[in-house]
């Protein structure tokens, strides 16, 4: 017989959907959650969005599902975050948590005691993230300032079983490129043992229809791969290409950027990809490719500032 979960210090009955405003103890921060406990037993995933708070068809991806599924339709149950970061959404920013700087990414597991981005980090680790948890879905994508391709982050480190079982996950999405880098909630749910990636699609503070309703079908079909929802997860074919290395390079000084590449260009060792440039058109700085590779991402804004993404490419 079908049992009620419990996230949050919230019962959640078979069948039921319930949706909350979960509070982050210690600050004035509200997280905007949907549970799904569905009318069958099955797999437990969890589904994040809004990290980073200008990503926004990841977000909009996971408002609208939380909507739109119903727990008749569940077997297992899902958790939607939507989103993690909403003062940073409501102050229209790019990465940060307002209330204290920080990237959420960088936060991860997080701390009861600690800052904000801390806080909200331990806030979803604690109560949702647990040894039950099958799946951790991220949504992430281009923010205000960037420009990327479709393709999925997946950590390196784990053990072998759960790295293999997110390569196969990510080719019932329609993405480009995996990248074997895995970085904040992705990297704490795989040394827990729990399967996790990073999804990116969209970028320089715009949402469309179409972005969002392509968000969709890879979530569901993540859902119909783990038997979560009815139906056969559909393989896009063909497989998405695995970088073995890639490498994100980060402005060392603040000026205007000029990137010398599209995304997917392929460039060989040595050639120009970038540079910074003073008011006066003076060079500062000059990115050059490492090895013959393929690029995947860029800062698209003519300002920069230092340690912000310059461009992301690997091979």
């Amino acid at each position: 017989m079908k049992k009620s979960i419990h996230y949050a210090g919230l019962e959640i009955k078979p069948c039921t959907k319930m949706q909350k405003l979960i509070p982050v103890v210690g600050t004035d921060i509200e997280l905007p959650v949907t549970i799904i406990n569905g009318k069958e037993d099955g797999k437990r995933i969890v589904v994040i969005s809004g990290v980073h708070s200008g990503e926004y068809p990841g977000i909009e991806c996971a408002i609208e599902l939380a909507q739109e599924m119903k727990p008749d339709d569940v077997s297992g149950s899902i958790v939607f975050i939507h989103p993690c970061n909403p003062t940073g959404f409501k102050s229209q920013v790019s990465y940060i948590v307002p209330e204290d700087g920080k990237n959420m990414s960088e936060s991860f597991p997080g701390k009861s005691n600690g800052t904000a981005s801390e806080k909200i980090c331990h806030t979803i680790t604690s109560n949702f993230i647990n040894d039950d948890c099958d799946m951790v879905m991220d949504l992430h994508g281009g923010d205000l300032h960037e420009h990327l391709s479709t393709f999925v982050f997946a950590s390196e480190n784990g053990e072998e079983n759960i790295r293999e079982l997110v390569l196969e996950v990510s080719n019932y999405m329609n993405v480009n490129y995996i990248v074997m880098a895995g970085f904040g909630v992705t990297e704490y749910a795989a040394n827990k043992g729990i399967p996790a990636f990073v999804l990116e699609r969209g970028g320089r503070g715009i949402w469309s229809k179409e972005e969002v309703d392509l968000y969709k079908k890879d979530v569901i079909n993540v859902f119909k791969f783990f038997g979560v929802v009815e139906g056969e997860a559909k393989y896009y074919g063909p497989k998405p290409y695995v970088f073995k290395k890639c490498d994100m390079m980060y402005a060392p000084i603040s000026g205007c950027w000029y990137p010398f590449v599209e995304l997917e260009d392929q460039f060989e060792k040595g050639q120009r990809l970038g540079e910074i440039r003073d008011f006066h058109g003076k060079v500062l700085h000059t990115v050059y490719a490492e090895y013959d590779g393929v690029v995947h991402s860029y800062w698209s804004a003519l300002s920069v500032q230092k340690g912000q993404l310059m461009v992301g490419y690997g091979a």
